[in-house]
Protein backbone atom coordinates (compact mmCIF):
# COMPACT_ATOMS: atom_id res chain seq x y z
CA UNK A 1 0.00 0.00 0.00
CA UNK A 2 2.90 2.32 0.83
CA UNK A 3 4.50 1.63 -2.52
CA UNK A 4 1.33 2.55 -4.34
CA UNK A 5 1.35 5.90 -2.54
CA UNK A 6 4.90 6.48 -3.71
CA UNK A 7 3.90 5.71 -7.29
CA UNK A 8 1.22 8.35 -7.07
CA UNK A 9 3.73 10.86 -5.79
CA UNK A 10 6.03 10.01 -8.68
CA UNK A 11 3.33 10.40 -11.30
CA UNK A 12 2.40 13.78 -9.87
CA UNK A 13 6.02 14.90 -10.17
CA UNK A 14 6.16 13.47 -13.69
CA UNK A 15 3.23 15.59 -14.81
CA UNK A 16 5.07 18.68 -13.58
CA UNK A 17 8.28 17.74 -15.41
CA UNK A 18 9.14 20.27 -18.16
CA UNK A 19 9.55 18.72 -21.59
CA UNK A 20 11.84 21.45 -22.97
CA UNK A 21 15.56 21.75 -22.27
CA UNK A 22 16.84 24.02 -19.56
CA UNK A 23 20.15 25.86 -19.97
CA UNK A 24 22.84 24.60 -17.63
CA UNK A 25 26.15 25.94 -16.42
CA UNK A 26 29.21 24.66 -18.27
CA UNK A 27 32.93 25.03 -17.73
CA UNK A 28 35.70 26.55 -19.83
CA UNK A 29 39.34 27.20 -18.93
CA UNK A 30 40.94 30.63 -18.58
CA UNK A 31 44.45 32.03 -18.64
CA UNK A 32 45.01 35.69 -17.74
CA UNK A 33 48.42 37.36 -17.93
CA UNK A 34 49.92 40.81 -17.62
CA UNK A 35 51.78 42.36 -20.55
CA UNK A 36 54.13 43.98 -18.00
CA UNK A 37 56.88 42.09 -16.21
CA UNK A 38 57.89 42.59 -12.60
CA UNK A 39 61.66 43.15 -12.27
CA UNK A 40 63.53 42.93 -8.98
CA UNK A 41 66.40 45.32 -8.28
CA UNK A 42 69.39 44.50 -10.47
CA UNK A 43 72.90 44.32 -9.05
CA UNK A 44 76.43 44.57 -10.44
CA UNK A 45 79.63 44.97 -8.39
CA UNK A 46 77.86 46.88 -5.63
CA UNK A 47 75.88 49.12 -8.01
CA UNK A 48 72.10 48.77 -8.39
CA UNK A 49 69.51 49.31 -11.13
CA UNK A 50 65.80 49.79 -10.32
CA UNK A 51 62.95 49.93 -12.85
CA UNK A 52 59.73 51.81 -12.20
CA UNK A 53 56.73 53.35 -13.99
CA UNK A 54 55.59 55.48 -11.04
CA UNK A 55 57.08 58.15 -8.80
CA UNK A 56 58.22 57.28 -5.31
CA UNK A 57 59.13 53.73 -4.33
CA UNK A 58 60.11 51.76 -7.48
CA UNK A 59 57.43 49.28 -8.52
CA UNK A 60 59.63 47.07 -10.70
CA UNK A 61 57.36 47.36 -13.74
CA UNK A 62 58.74 46.90 -17.25
CA UNK A 63 55.66 47.84 -19.26
CA UNK A 64 54.58 47.19 -22.89
CA UNK A 65 55.68 49.81 -25.41
CA UNK A 66 53.25 51.03 -28.05
CA UNK A 67 55.09 49.25 -30.89
CA UNK A 68 54.22 45.83 -29.43
CA UNK A 69 57.84 44.72 -29.82
CA UNK A 70 59.48 46.33 -26.79
CA UNK A 71 59.13 46.98 -23.07
CA UNK A 72 59.70 50.37 -21.47
CA UNK A 73 60.33 51.84 -18.04
CA UNK A 74 62.13 54.61 -16.23
CA UNK A 75 65.17 53.63 -14.21
CA UNK A 76 67.27 54.66 -11.23
CA UNK A 77 70.92 53.67 -11.53
CA UNK A 78 73.08 53.86 -8.43
CA UNK A 79 76.53 54.14 -10.05
CA UNK A 80 79.25 54.28 -7.39
CA UNK A 81 76.94 56.24 -5.11
CA UNK A 82 75.76 58.64 -7.84
CA UNK A 83 72.05 58.39 -8.76
CA UNK A 84 71.32 58.51 -12.48
CA UNK A 85 67.74 58.74 -13.76
CA UNK A 86 66.60 57.86 -17.26
CA UNK A 87 64.30 55.91 -19.57
CA UNK A 88 65.05 52.40 -20.82
CA UNK A 89 63.63 50.52 -23.80
CA UNK A 90 64.22 46.73 -24.04
CA UNK A 91 63.30 44.58 -27.02
CA UNK A 92 61.07 41.52 -26.61
CA UNK A 93 62.35 38.14 -27.83
CA UNK A 94 61.24 37.13 -31.31
CA UNK A 95 57.69 35.80 -31.31
CA UNK A 96 57.55 32.05 -30.75
CA UNK A 97 54.53 29.74 -30.52
CA UNK A 98 55.75 26.20 -29.95
CA UNK A 99 52.42 25.06 -28.49
CA UNK A 100 50.53 26.63 -31.44
CA UNK A 101 47.92 28.34 -29.32
CA UNK A 102 48.34 31.65 -31.13
CA UNK A 103 50.00 33.40 -28.18
CA UNK A 104 53.61 34.37 -27.61
CA UNK A 105 55.46 31.74 -25.55
CA UNK A 106 57.24 34.59 -23.78
CA UNK A 107 54.00 35.24 -21.87
CA UNK A 108 53.27 31.57 -21.12
CA UNK A 109 54.78 30.09 -17.97
CA UNK A 110 54.61 26.58 -19.43
CA UNK A 111 57.10 27.54 -22.16
CA UNK A 112 60.84 28.25 -21.75
CA UNK A 113 62.54 31.48 -22.82
CA UNK A 114 66.22 31.69 -23.79
CA UNK A 115 66.98 34.78 -25.85
CA UNK A 116 69.11 37.88 -26.27
CA UNK A 117 67.58 41.18 -27.33
CA UNK A 118 68.75 44.76 -27.71
CA UNK A 119 67.51 48.17 -26.65
CA UNK A 120 68.59 51.63 -25.64
CA UNK A 121 68.38 54.17 -22.83
CA UNK A 122 68.55 57.90 -22.32
CA UNK A 123 69.46 60.12 -19.39
CA UNK A 124 69.61 63.87 -19.01
CA UNK A 125 73.29 63.93 -20.03
CA UNK A 126 73.87 60.89 -22.24
CA UNK A 127 72.43 57.83 -23.94
CA UNK A 128 73.51 54.30 -24.62
CA UNK A 129 72.68 50.76 -25.70
CA UNK A 130 71.17 47.87 -23.78
CA UNK A 131 71.69 44.16 -24.29
CA UNK A 132 69.16 41.95 -22.50
CA UNK A 133 69.90 38.26 -21.89
CA UNK A 134 66.71 36.35 -20.98
CA UNK A 135 66.53 32.99 -19.23
CA UNK A 136 63.37 31.26 -17.96
CA UNK A 137 62.86 27.52 -17.68
CA UNK A 138 59.69 25.62 -18.67
CA UNK A 139 56.80 25.46 -16.21
CA UNK A 140 58.05 28.56 -14.39
CA UNK A 141 56.79 32.09 -13.96
CA UNK A 142 60.22 33.24 -12.72
CA UNK A 143 63.29 34.00 -14.80
CA UNK A 144 66.48 36.02 -14.92
CA UNK A 145 67.41 38.90 -17.18
CA UNK A 146 70.84 40.52 -17.36
CA UNK A 147 70.74 44.12 -18.61
CA UNK A 148 74.11 45.25 -19.93
CA UNK A 149 74.42 49.02 -20.32
CA UNK A 150 77.05 50.71 -22.50
CA UNK A 151 77.07 54.50 -22.42
CA UNK A 152 77.95 56.57 -25.47
CA UNK A 153 80.19 58.80 -23.32
CA UNK A 154 81.25 56.81 -20.26
CA UNK A 155 81.47 53.31 -21.76
CA UNK A 156 80.34 50.14 -20.03
CA UNK A 157 78.27 50.83 -16.91
CA UNK A 158 77.79 47.20 -15.92
CA UNK A 159 75.73 44.06 -16.48
CA UNK A 160 72.88 44.09 -13.99
CA UNK A 161 71.28 40.79 -13.02
CA UNK A 162 67.53 40.97 -12.38
CA UNK A 163 65.06 38.31 -11.38
CA UNK A 164 61.78 38.84 -13.20
CA UNK A 165 58.27 37.46 -12.81
CA UNK A 166 55.49 36.75 -15.31
CA UNK A 167 52.16 37.68 -13.71
CA UNK A 168 49.76 34.92 -14.74
CA UNK A 169 46.47 33.48 -13.46
CA UNK A 170 44.70 30.30 -14.55
CA UNK A 171 41.52 28.50 -13.58
CA UNK A 172 37.95 27.57 -14.45
CA UNK A 173 35.25 29.82 -15.86
CA UNK A 174 31.65 28.66 -15.38
CA UNK A 175 29.23 30.00 -17.95
CA UNK A 176 25.60 29.86 -19.00
CA UNK A 177 25.06 30.80 -22.62
CA UNK A 178 21.87 32.51 -23.72
CA UNK A 179 20.59 33.84 -27.00
CA UNK A 180 22.13 37.31 -26.57
CA UNK A 181 24.34 37.05 -23.46
CA UNK A 182 26.79 34.73 -21.71
CA UNK A 183 26.76 34.81 -17.90
CA UNK A 184 30.12 33.97 -16.32
CA UNK A 185 31.74 33.43 -12.95
CA UNK A 186 35.41 32.60 -12.46
CA UNK A 187 38.06 31.65 -9.92
CA UNK A 188 41.61 32.20 -11.17
CA UNK A 189 44.73 31.30 -9.20
CA UNK A 190 48.06 33.06 -9.59
CA UNK A 191 50.78 30.82 -11.01
CA UNK A 192 53.22 30.01 -8.22
CA UNK A 193 51.11 31.74 -5.55
CA UNK A 194 47.98 29.64 -4.89
CA UNK A 195 46.91 31.92 -2.03
CA UNK A 196 46.36 34.79 -4.49
CA UNK A 197 43.22 34.57 -6.64
CA UNK A 198 41.00 36.63 -8.91
CA UNK A 199 37.28 36.14 -8.26
CA UNK A 200 34.45 37.73 -10.17
CA UNK A 201 31.39 37.63 -12.39
CA UNK A 202 30.55 39.28 -15.68
CA UNK A 203 27.93 39.04 -18.41
CA UNK A 204 29.16 39.14 -21.99
CA UNK A 205 26.89 40.59 -24.65
CA UNK A 206 26.90 38.90 -28.03
CA UNK A 207 27.43 41.11 -31.05
CA UNK A 208 24.18 41.44 -33.00
CA UNK A 209 25.97 41.07 -36.36
CA UNK A 210 28.49 38.34 -35.45
CA UNK A 211 27.23 36.79 -32.23
CA UNK A 212 29.40 33.65 -32.42
CA UNK A 213 32.73 35.48 -32.73
CA UNK A 214 32.44 38.90 -31.09
CA UNK A 215 31.31 39.57 -27.52
CA UNK A 216 31.51 42.63 -25.30
CA UNK A 217 32.92 42.42 -21.79
CA UNK A 218 31.46 45.27 -19.69
CA UNK A 219 33.32 47.47 -17.26
CA UNK A 220 33.09 46.28 -13.69
CA UNK A 221 35.05 45.17 -10.65
CA UNK A 222 36.97 41.96 -10.07
CA UNK A 223 38.25 40.99 -6.63
CA UNK A 224 41.83 39.92 -5.98
CA UNK A 225 42.34 38.20 -2.64
CA UNK A 226 45.72 39.90 -2.19
CA UNK A 227 45.19 43.23 -3.95
CA UNK A 228 41.54 44.02 -3.20
CA UNK A 229 39.00 45.24 -5.76
CA UNK A 230 40.34 45.96 -9.25
CA UNK A 231 38.37 48.01 -11.77
CA UNK A 232 38.04 46.57 -15.28
CA UNK A 233 37.33 48.64 -18.39
CA UNK A 234 34.98 47.59 -21.18
CA UNK A 235 36.61 45.51 -23.91
CA UNK A 236 35.88 43.06 -26.72
CA UNK A 237 36.31 39.29 -26.62
CA UNK A 238 36.80 37.68 -30.02
CA UNK A 239 37.04 34.23 -31.58
CA UNK A 240 39.22 33.75 -34.66
CA UNK A 241 40.38 30.96 -36.95
CA UNK A 242 42.54 28.92 -36.83
CA UNK A 243 41.75 28.71 -33.11
CA UNK A 244 38.04 27.80 -33.23
CA UNK A 245 37.73 26.84 -29.53
CA UNK A 246 39.49 29.95 -28.19
CA UNK A 247 38.24 33.41 -27.25
CA UNK A 248 40.60 36.21 -26.27
CA UNK A 249 40.71 39.91 -25.52
CA UNK A 250 42.87 42.69 -24.09
CA UNK A 251 41.77 43.55 -20.57
CA UNK A 252 42.63 46.97 -19.14
CA UNK A 253 42.60 47.32 -15.37
CA UNK A 254 42.12 50.79 -13.90
CA UNK A 255 44.99 49.90 -11.57
CA UNK A 256 46.50 46.42 -11.73
CA UNK A 257 48.20 46.79 -8.33
CA UNK A 258 46.26 49.10 -5.97
CA UNK A 259 48.96 48.67 -3.30
CA UNK A 260 51.35 51.02 -5.10
CA UNK A 261 51.25 54.82 -5.16
CA UNK A 262 49.82 55.19 -8.68
CA UNK A 263 48.09 53.08 -11.34
CA UNK A 264 50.37 50.41 -12.82
CA UNK A 265 50.37 46.88 -14.25
CA UNK A 266 47.23 47.81 -16.18
CA UNK A 267 47.50 45.91 -19.48
CA UNK A 268 46.47 42.24 -19.51
CA UNK A 269 45.33 39.55 -21.96
CA UNK A 270 42.61 36.98 -21.29
CA UNK A 271 42.31 33.65 -23.10
CA UNK A 272 39.19 31.47 -22.77
CA UNK A 273 39.20 27.91 -24.12
CA UNK A 274 35.92 26.04 -24.48
CA UNK A 275 35.86 22.49 -25.84
CA UNK A 276 32.12 22.07 -25.27
CA UNK A 277 30.17 21.67 -28.51
CA UNK A 278 26.89 19.95 -27.73
CA UNK A 279 25.42 20.11 -31.23
CA UNK A 280 28.77 19.35 -32.95
CA UNK A 281 28.49 22.34 -35.30
CA UNK A 282 32.06 23.57 -34.75
CA UNK A 283 30.99 26.52 -32.60
CA UNK A 284 31.79 26.19 -28.88
CA UNK A 285 28.77 26.31 -26.61
CA UNK A 286 30.30 29.44 -25.04
CA UNK A 287 28.99 31.61 -27.89
CA UNK A 288 26.70 29.21 -29.74
CA UNK A 289 22.93 29.55 -29.60
CA UNK A 290 21.63 27.61 -26.59
CA UNK A 291 20.60 24.07 -27.49
CA UNK A 292 17.54 22.57 -25.85
CA UNK A 293 18.09 19.11 -24.46
CA UNK A 294 14.98 17.01 -23.99
CA UNK A 295 14.55 16.17 -20.33
CA UNK A 296 13.98 12.45 -19.68
CA UNK A 297 10.47 11.09 -19.09
CA UNK A 298 9.97 8.61 -16.31
CA UNK A 299 7.39 6.02 -15.37
CA UNK A 300 7.34 3.76 -12.34
CA UNK A 301 5.48 0.45 -12.06
CA UNK A 302 5.02 -2.26 -9.45
CA UNK A 303 6.10 -5.74 -10.59
CA UNK A 304 5.32 -8.13 -7.77
CA UNK A 305 7.47 -6.98 -4.91
CA UNK A 306 9.78 -4.93 -7.17
CA UNK A 307 9.62 -1.39 -8.48
CA UNK A 308 10.46 -0.87 -12.15
CA UNK A 309 11.63 2.49 -13.52
CA UNK A 310 11.18 3.23 -17.23
CA UNK A 311 13.38 5.99 -18.67
CA UNK A 312 12.77 7.66 -22.03
CA UNK A 313 15.53 10.00 -23.15
CA UNK A 314 18.41 10.67 -25.49
CA UNK A 315 20.64 7.75 -26.45
CA UNK A 316 24.18 8.03 -25.13
CA UNK A 317 23.42 10.28 -22.16
CA UNK A 318 24.39 9.25 -18.66
CA UNK A 319 21.54 9.02 -16.15
CA UNK A 320 22.27 9.04 -12.43
CA UNK A 321 19.83 7.36 -10.06
CA UNK A 322 19.61 9.40 -6.87
CA UNK A 323 17.69 9.09 -3.60
CA UNK A 324 16.78 11.35 -0.72
CA UNK A 325 15.24 10.76 2.66
CA UNK A 326 13.17 13.95 2.38
CA UNK A 327 11.96 16.28 -0.34
CA UNK A 328 12.11 19.12 2.16
CA UNK A 329 15.81 18.70 2.93
CA UNK A 330 16.84 18.54 -0.71
CA UNK A 331 19.91 16.35 -0.21
CA UNK A 332 20.36 13.72 -2.94
CA UNK A 333 22.70 10.72 -2.95
CA UNK A 334 23.82 8.78 -6.03
CA UNK A 335 22.68 5.14 -6.13
CA UNK A 336 23.68 4.01 -9.63
CA UNK A 337 24.18 5.27 -13.18
CA UNK A 338 22.88 4.21 -16.58
CA UNK A 339 23.88 5.15 -20.14
CA UNK A 340 20.86 4.92 -22.43
CA UNK A 341 21.44 2.61 -25.39
CA UNK A 342 17.80 2.83 -26.50
CA UNK A 343 15.26 5.63 -26.42
CA UNK A 344 13.38 3.73 -23.73
CA UNK A 345 14.86 1.44 -21.09
CA UNK A 346 13.52 -0.15 -17.92
CA UNK A 347 15.53 -0.88 -14.79
CA UNK A 348 14.73 -2.44 -11.45
CA UNK A 349 15.09 -0.08 -8.53
CA UNK A 350 17.47 -1.29 -5.83
CA UNK A 351 15.84 -2.79 -2.72
CA UNK A 352 16.63 0.02 -0.36
CA UNK A 353 14.53 1.39 2.46
CA UNK A 354 15.01 4.94 1.30
CA UNK A 355 13.41 4.14 -2.01
CA UNK A 356 10.33 2.78 -0.28
CA UNK A 357 10.02 5.76 2.02
CA UNK A 358 11.80 8.63 0.31
CA UNK A 359 12.13 10.42 -2.95
CA UNK A 360 14.67 10.95 -5.69
CA UNK A 361 15.18 13.19 -8.65
CA UNK A 362 15.51 13.60 -12.36
CA UNK A 363 17.48 16.35 -13.99
CA UNK A 364 20.04 17.02 -16.66
CA UNK A 365 23.18 19.01 -16.05
CA UNK A 366 25.39 19.46 -19.09
CA UNK A 367 25.82 15.90 -20.41
CA UNK A 368 24.19 14.10 -17.47
CA UNK A 369 20.59 13.29 -16.61
CA UNK A 370 19.70 12.65 -13.00
CA UNK A 371 16.79 10.27 -12.60
CA UNK A 372 15.20 8.65 -9.61
CA UNK A 373 12.29 6.67 -8.32
CA UNK A 374 9.94 9.17 -6.79
CA UNK A 375 10.21 12.66 -8.21
CA UNK A 376 11.84 14.42 -11.16
CA UNK A 377 13.75 17.65 -10.92
CA UNK A 378 13.84 19.48 -14.23
CA UNK A 379 17.12 21.39 -14.10
CA UNK A 380 18.31 20.02 -17.44
CA UNK A 381 20.04 21.39 -20.46
CA UNK A 382 23.34 22.10 -22.14
CA UNK A 383 23.78 25.11 -24.32
CA UNK A 384 25.44 24.98 -25.25
CA UNK A 385 47.13 49.03 -27.20
CA UNK A 386 48.79 45.53 -26.72
CA UNK A 387 50.86 43.14 -28.83
CA UNK A 388 48.87 41.54 -31.64
CA UNK A 389 48.16 37.85 -31.44
CA UNK A 390 50.07 35.64 -33.86
CA UNK A 391 49.84 31.97 -34.49
CA UNK A 392 49.88 28.75 -36.38
CA UNK A 393 53.66 28.84 -36.73
CA UNK A 394 53.21 30.35 -40.19
CA UNK A 395 53.31 34.00 -39.29
CA UNK A 396 49.57 34.49 -39.09
CA UNK A 397 48.50 37.33 -36.82
CA UNK A 398 45.34 38.59 -35.28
Amino acid sequence: MHRITISALFLLALVLLPTSGITAEQMASVRLWCESLHFSQGTYSGDTLDLTTIDGVPNGELAPYYDGKSLVSTFILDYSGMLIYGTILVGLPTFADNDRDGFDDFYDSSQPVYATTSGNYETAVSSGTVTATWNRGPQSKDGNCVLSLVDSIYGALGSFSHNFELLEYTGPLYYTSGQTTVSNRFLLTKTGSPEQQFIGRFVLTKNTVDRFNHLKLPSGTWTNTALGDVGVLETEIVRELPWPTNYYGYVDFVDGDPRTAAPDYSYWTISIDDLNDNNKNGIPDFSDDPTAIRAPRLAITLDGESLKLQIEGEIGRTNLLQESSSLLLGFWNNVSSLVLTNNSQTISLPPHKKIASGESSCSENADENFVGSNSCRGDSGNNGWAPGRQGGGDGESR
